[in-house]
């Protein structure tokens, strides 16, 4: 199903969800944790913007440190792994 939000004549369907990629936990490596998800898609609201990510890299030395909780990432491990951490 799909959400529809317009602005006068500006009319645009949206998807109501969207995939993310999530990790619900800490581990050893980006490839242990690393999941796709499916993630419901909220309407940004006054002074926001919503923008369509077609295509993204990813930093694999980066991901490795929030994967492992490391430096900045350390908050990373006590997330709850109903709640997980967002990667990329």
């Amino acid at each position: 199903s799909s959400l529809s939000e317009g602005n006068g004549s500006v009319s645009e369907t949206l998807p109501s969800s969207f995939r993310a990629l999530r990790a619900a936990k800490t581990g050893s490596n980006f490839r242990e944790v690393a999941k796709i998800v499916e993630v419901n898609l909220v309407l940004p609201g006054p002074g926001q913007v919503l923008i369509r990510v077609t295509h993204a890299g990813i930093n694999g030395g980066c991901e490795t440190f929030r994967v492992r909780g490391e430096f900045m990432f350390n908050r990373n491990k006590s997330v709850r792994e109903d709640e997980g951490f967002q990667l990329g």
